[in-house]
């Protein structure tokens, strides 16, 4: 028999080594944080190879690894870290000046409404199915969507005086040049793979741990509780005579 754990490795190396560099780029240009895109790819990928059997069965797993990403990048406590001046320099640390408009644009964008804008206009997902991978009703996505557009058209100069109809293919050209210039540097997929089995383990060990002491701490309350809680056994009483001690039944009398 064919080793499946050997064929599972090699389609998600080819599923990692296909699509992390552009996705990096993509995460890139939706929290504009060089350093957190890098970090929410490889959290996408590890979960995706501990999930590997759901993955796998997936009908879109490059949809599947890419939603766990943007949710990663998004999460607003992962944007606390720096002022925004200085995320906005590091930001445009690696982006040509004559893009910074657009990308300076995109980033003032909402992130729920830049992520829909990404999705449709970057990668070409239409409405429906954006908003199924941002978990949003269609027509939210589709409100998201046409503010994000005119949002961009107000400030981007190329943008301005598209019509409607040219605009989702302006949109994405302008992103493609945006994106492509941004470095990738990203460990190997059988590294990637290594690490996610060892976060995996080292989260099954701790919650076995967990479970093992609280166990653990159970069992010392309930020894204590039983050592507070001795029951009381009856002290017996010494036999009160009531009658004088030549009177008392069953007593023989001396015979004279």
């Amino acid at each position: 028999m064919p080793d499946v754990r050997g064929c599972a490795a090699d389609v998600f190396d080819r599923l990692h080594d296909r699509h992390a560099p552009s996705l990096t780029r993509q995460v890139f240009l939706l929290c504009g944080r060089p350093s957190l895109a890098r970090r929410s790819v490889g959290h996408a990928f590890r979960l995706a190879w501990q999930r590997w059997p759901e993955v796998a069965v997936d009908p879109d797993p490059a949809g599947w690894v890419r939603a766990a990403a943007y949710r990663y990048a998004l999460a607003p406590w992962r944007n606390f870290r720096l002022s925004g001046p200085l995320r906005h320099a590091r930001a445009m640390r690696n982006v040509p000046p004559g893009d910074r408009g657009l990308f300076d644009a995109l980033l003032r964008l909402p992130p729920s409404y830049r992520a829909v804008v990404l999705l449709c206009d970057g990668l070409g997902l239409d409405p429906a199915d954006a908003a199924a991978e941002v978990e949003a009703s269609s027509a939210a996505a589709a409100g998201r969507l046409r503010r994000g557009r005119a949002a961009l058209a107000e400030r981007v100069p190329e943008l301005r005086d598209a019509a409607d109809g040219q605009l989702p293919a302006l949109t994405a050209a302008l992103l493609g040049q945006l994106a492509a210039p941004q470095p990738v540097t990203l460990p190997p997929a059988p590294r990637v793979r290594r690490l996610g089995a060892l976060r995996s383990w080292g989260a099954t060990a701790a919650a076995l741990g967990l479970t093992a002491s609280l166990a653990a701490a159970g069992f010392t309350l309930v020894a204590s509780d039983d050592e507070r809680n001795v029951p009381r056994l009856p002290v017996p009483k010494k036999p009160s005579a009531t009658l004088a001690p030549d009177r008392q039944p069953g007593r023989l009398l001396p015979v004279i």
